[in-house]
């Protein structure tokens, strides 16, 4: 007999957390990875179909000094950021999740995540 939220547990089957490195200029994710990683990974993608996604910018201080080094290249294409990016923020708090959807192998930026800087 089926349990009454069997449904639920098969949508849930597909749900995966990823790790995507800095995007290229027009927005694409080229690099994921299930596990993050330092010095790497710089935002972290939440799946429930294996297509379309929400993402935000971590927070760590790996992945905050490796989007200073080029905010420009590893944070524009991705964020519409919000504070001082002219001093190293202490956090990076992601105000509205970034939405992307899958292209292939790789992750479009649908629409970009809103972050600030502290």
């Amino acid at each position: 007999m089926p349990s009454v939220d069997g449904s639920l547990s098969v949508t849930n089957a597909n749900s995966q957390t990823i790790y995507l490195a800095a995007p290229t200029p027009d927005g694409l994710f080229m690099e994921t990875s299930r596990t993050e990683e330092v010095g790497k990974s710089i935002y972290q993608l939440r799946s429930e179909d294996g297509m379309n996604g929400q993402f935000i910018m971590l927070s760590t201080p790996d992945a905050i000094a490796t989007a200073m080094i080029s905010i420009s290249q590893f944070v524009k294409p991705a964020c519409r950021i919000e504070g001082n990016t002219h001093r190293q923020p202490q956090s990076i708090t992601t105000l509205e999740e970034g939405v992307a959807q899958r292209d292939g192998t790789v992750w479009k930026v649908v629409r970009k995540a809103r972050v600030i800087f502290e």
